[in-house]
């Protein structure tokens, strides 16, 4: 439908066609490739989906434009291709250079954001190929001269006979009467006054943008790595006592499902006794203490309560369970990520580590909005440690030999193997049952020494108690304890709680001399991706200054093209902050891809600008033809991007959600970008050439005119 708005019937038709080639060719790549259509590749193609039309429409519009003016359509497809040929392939590159440097972010984003780009370059590639040399074909032999004596008389009575032919007729002339004519007049008003006021104009744009900047400041805007949506799945994971025996462990999950069987929103409960399974997907080994819940609620759009609530609702109904350890709730949500709130704790002694770690769990617990505080060191269980005394090793003893006599008498020693069948049989020997019981039964034992005596246990060893290890956890060879926890983003932000704790961390840190302090889950990724992301933009719009610098023979032009990259920002926050989402890391890679899509226009509009002042035009007046040229074309590339981008930002299931605000910033970023590129670029251009004839006439100050220099010398 945006097609028909602009464009003639015929025109729109072939190069909807030409979008359908262009999608089924990169499917076809695809497959050569070895990519599958997922969640990343189907939201590669929706947000490429209108840049697939954008170098067809810029073709097909600047063929149609000749054949307005009365060029048969053969050689207004030959004459119009080769004149839009070169804009068009520095806007593909522009593009893909644009999206390339989402391909090298690091961490977990860039594991899972890696597809995306590689679905843009395959798609922009093959719509590129189709633009220059199949839409030609089909445009010189499906378009009729429109003007002059190619539209016969006879032509004009097939229109009246005919009623689908007379209906478009009646549609054309609407078109051509408020999409073109009105439409351009009104355009051409507002582009004099922005050219005539021109300093106003960009001071005007200028400001808006450091407003938007101190809303980002501010935090009216929050950031957050990765949105929570409303999941569909619960997770409650329970931790008993180390050594719990599994009916206990089982008591406690029956309670949990009792509490989960009471939502009126649930689906199915899936309980795990014993083991349980971790994010990335294993299974730990059996376990009697460990227990895990799988929640599933019906479809976020079928009821009338958000999973948070939800999961405030299980933690209320489940309170305090006899001889649990640890119980914490939470939901699968989509994406990379982890924990809002992850520190590491890395020393040498685990007893300032765990004192460290109780201190920052209790003051997380003070904040609002907070829940789920817990830490990963397993204190394992009671145990019976043996030291051997000094003297004893006088006798020959060691700890490992003390160890395998003890070991041997309790748990036994394999004296031999007999076949049975198919199957090996250990003879194990050790001591009866009656004599293996008890701890006395230890100290009661005869240890051999290497000469063949025999020596009272007490003699040389003692027993003491003591408390084992259930994991040992080590960062850069230290031992480590993380402390997690999780965060309502509706009440706080996680960035503001870290950052009232980072200022306990010197205190902290002075009371247990030796620990270092980290950042890990979200705040470590963020750091990944911003680090790789920073660096990989500047390169990319270094790139797209070398193209457009080729492209235009200029220093100064791409600078102007470029100038419409932090305006884009503008429309990516407006947006977010109408829509009720918070900026994510996905809204910044969506900002990336928005760069080489704003340049196209703006691209092609100095293109038309340089080509009319080299005919001889006056610059303004350069600058108003060419803008009025391209108000067609710049309109339909942005719309049928935004528009195809609109089903994504609609879209109600889990498995989008949280790819919405990479739409968001794509989508109102080109919106106002739009507005920028079809009334800031035209100004901005002729402050350059303002700016120009300033610096010629200092020049001239200095050196003199040409003749008297001449003259001189």
């Amino acid at each position: 439908c945006s097609l028909l708005l602009f464009l003639h019937w015929r025109v729109a038709f072939w190069v909807m066609m030409g979008l359908l080639l262009a999608v089924m060719g990169s499917l076809v790549c695809m497959k050569i490739f070895g990519q599958t259509l997922n969640l990343i590749t189907m939201f590669g193609l929706i947000i490429v989906l209108g840049l697939l039309v954008d170098d067809a429409i810029i073709v097909a519009e600047h063929v149609f434009s000749k054949v307005e003016n009365g060029v048969e359509p053969e050689h207004a497809a030959i004459s119009g291709t080769e004149a839009v040929t070169w804009p068009v392939v520095c806007a593909i590159a522009t593009t893909i250079v644009a999206f390339v440097p989402l391909m090298f972010i690091e961490g977990q984003m860039g594991d899972w954001m890696g597809t995306l780009p590689v679905i843009v370059c395959i798609a922009l590639t093959v719509s590129l190929t189709e633009a220059l040399t199949i839409l030609p074909a089909h445009l010189a032999h499906g378009l009729r001269p429109l003007t002059g004596k190619a539209r016969s008389q006879a032509d004009q009575a097939r229109v009246k006979r005919n009623i689908v032919l007379r209906f478009a007729s009646r549609v054309r002339a609407i078109q051509d009467r408020y999409m073109q004519q009105t439409l351009r007049r009104w355009y051409e008003v507002l582009l004099r006054k922005a050219t005539a006021y021109r300093y106003v104009t960009i001071a005007v744009l200028t400001s808006v943008l450091i407003m938007i900047v101190g809303v980002l400041a501010g935090g009216h805007v929050p950031f957050v790595f990765i949105q929570k949506v409303d999941a569909e799945t619960l997770v409650a994971d329970l931790r008993m006592e180390i050594g719990a025996p599994i009916q206990k462990t089982r008591d406690a999950v029956h309670v949990i499902e009792e509490a989960a069987m009471n939502l009126p929103e649930l689906s199915t409960v899936y309980s795990l006794v014993g083991r349980n399974v971790s994010d990335d997907g294993m299974v730990t080994s059996p376990q009697t203490h460990l227990g895990q819940l799988f929640i599933e609620l019906c479809p976020s759009e079928g009821r009338n309560r958000s999973s948070e609530e939800i999961l405030n609702d299980l933690r209320a109904a489940t309170g305090d369970i006899a001889g649990a350890e640890r119980l914490n709730f939470g939901s699968l949500q989509g994406g990379p990520g982890g924990a809002p709130i992850h520190l590491d704790i890395s020393g040498d002694r685990l007893e300032d580590l765990t004192a460290a770690a109780a201190e920052i769990k209790a003051r997380l617990r003070e904040f609002e909005g907070v829940s789920d505080v817990i830490d990963d060191f397993d204190a394992g269980q009671r145990e019976v440690q043996i030291e051997l005394f000094e003297s004893a090793r006088a006798l020959g003893l060691t700890t490992q030999s003390l160890a395998i006599q003890v070991r041997s008498a309790f748990y036994g020693f394999e004296a031999r193997k007999i076949q049975r069948g198919r199957e090996d049989v250990k003879i194990m020997v050790r001591y009866p049952v009656a004599d293996r019981r008890r701890i006395y039964d230890i100290e009661t034992m005869r240890i051999a020494t290497p000469s063949g005596a025999l020596v009272p246990f007490t003699e040389v060893a003692r027993l003491k108690e003591g408390t084992g290890f259930g994991s040992i956890r080590r960062t850069d060879q230290k031992r480590a304890v993380a402390v997690t926890a999780d965060v309502d983003t509706e009440t706080t932000e996680p960035d503001s709680i870290m950052a009232t704790l980072a200022a306990s961390f010197p205190s902290l840190m002075e009371r247990y001399p030796g620990i270092t302090l980290s950042y890990g889950g979200q705040k470590l990724e963020t750091k990944k991706s911003f680090g790789s992301l920073k660096y990989s933009f500047a390169v990319a719009i270094v790139l797209i200054y070398v193209i457009l610098a080729g492209l235009f023979g200029s220093y100064i032009q791409p600078l102007i093209v470029l100038s419409v990259v932090p305006f884009g920002l503008i429309g990516a926050v407006i947006g977010h902050y109408l829509m009720g989402f918070p900026l994510t890391i996905l809204s910044l890679i969506g900002l990336v891809a928005l760069t080489g899509i704003v340049v196209n226009d703006s691209m092609l509009l100095v293109t038309f600008i340089n080509r009319s002042i080299e005919r001889g035009t006056e610059p303004v007046e350069a600058v108003i033809e060419a803008g009025k040229g391209r108000l067609r074309p710049i309109l339909l590339t942005s719309a049928t991007t935004v528009l195809g981008i609109a089903p994504l930002l609609l879209e109600q299931s889990f498995q989008a959600k949280f790819l919405i605000p990479m739409g968001v910033s794509v989508s109102a970023g080109l919106i106002f970008a739009t507005v920028l590129t079809l009334l800031a670029i035209p100004a901005l251009y002729l402050i350059v050439l303002d700016l120009k004839a300033i610096a010629r006439r200092i020049g001239g100050w200095f050196i003199g005119p040409p003749e008297a220099t001449s003259d001189a010398a």
